[in-house]
């Protein structure tokens, strides 16, 4: 199956980012096409939701049908231990309604190509069988649940596009409607307004309010301080001291990616992807020499994987 027009990627023009970011984005683009005709084989159908909504709906709209379809509900926040937990659960509920979800600090498996936050924290690419979600993994982790539905929400309207919105931006300094949309979008799917209106203590500070409510929401501090934010409810100064206060915990816990190799190619590739090659060379309709290409593995190490998986 010939690859997707790689001159763009919704508004953005392959030609204008960095290297790196199009190597990887056209390596995203390989997998999801492989992929695609691989469930088109398999007789998966077009996904419903995909390209539901548009930027003519309301955010809440769109929210909420996201969350009905993972569904996200205060009765799995309840049974989520905590953020970190929180940001697992949903890409396993997004994986399991057909979405590619794939996440990755380097360009390919090449450790001396760093990804670079400050580019973009994640990109997101729309289609009707195999929707692809990407998230840089040198963005801070606590920060990576809201790019996650960030994204998602631009599966929902239908618009792939290269996101670089960080927390600590002003929403004035946001020029595409798009972002400002998703971002209104993932802002909503995990706090929602009026039940954070309520929990919100208007007689304690920043903190108290933002330490308090992740215990409630599973969504990180940082989060919680900007949509304290975004709802007036706190100054855009007073968060940008909190944000600078957090930010200094999270340059503690960057760099401590390691771990098993197995369990990182999982994270990296997704299971929906991984298993999708994996069955294809275990049914002999992909030999092991492309599907370590598509894996970015020695072919030998398959097996392994396969076995991590439960495959």
């Amino acid at each position: 199956m010939p690859l997707p027009d790689l001159r763009t990627l919704g508004d953005v023009a392959l030609g204008e980012i960095s290297v790196d970011l199009r190597d990887v984005i056209l390596d995203a683009q390989r997998k999801q096409a492989w992929y695609k005709e691989y469930a088109i084989q398999q007789g998966i159908e077009i996904l419903p939701f995909v390209g539901r909504f548009s930027l003519a709906d309301t955010p809440q709209d769109v929210a909420r049908n996201i969350s009905q379809i993972l569904n996200i509900d205060d009765a799995l926040r309840r049974s989520i231990k905590n953020w970190e937990a929180f940001l697992s659960a949903l890409v396993e509920k997004a994986e399991g309604v057909g979405i590619l979800m794939m996440h990755s600090g380097i360009v390919g498996s090449n450790t001396h190509r760093p990804l670079n936050v400050g580019e973009f924290r994640g990109f997101a690419i729309s289609d009707p069988i195999a929707p692809l979600v990407f998230l840089n993994w040198k963005d801070a982790k606590a920060a990576r649940i809201f790019t996650l539905v960030h994204e998602l929400a631009h599966i929902w309207i239908g618009q792939s596009g290269i996101s670089d919105v960080a927390l600590n931006q002003e929403t004035t300094a946001i020029h595409m409607d798009s972002e400002r949309f998703c971002n209104a979008v993932a802002a909503e799917v995990l706090v929602p307004e009026q039940s954070f209106r309520e929990r919100w203590n208007k007689h304690a500070n920043l903190a108290d309010n933002a330490y308090d409510l992740v215990r409630y929401y599973r969504v990180s501090s940082i989060v919680i301080g900007r949509r304290a934010c975004d709802l007036g409810l706190v100054t855009w100064d007073e968060f940008r001291i909190f944000y600078q206060d957090e930010a200094r915990r999270w340059i503690q816990q960057s760099g401590k990616n390691g771990g098993d190799y197995y369990l990182t190619a999982r994270t990296r590739l997704g299971r929906r992807f991984a298993s999708a090659v994996i069955a294809s060379v275990q049914q002999g309709s992909l030999l092991f020499r492309d599907a370590g290409q598509l894996l970015d593995m020695n072919p030998a190490k398959i097996p392994n994987l396969a076995r991590e998986l439960k495959l």
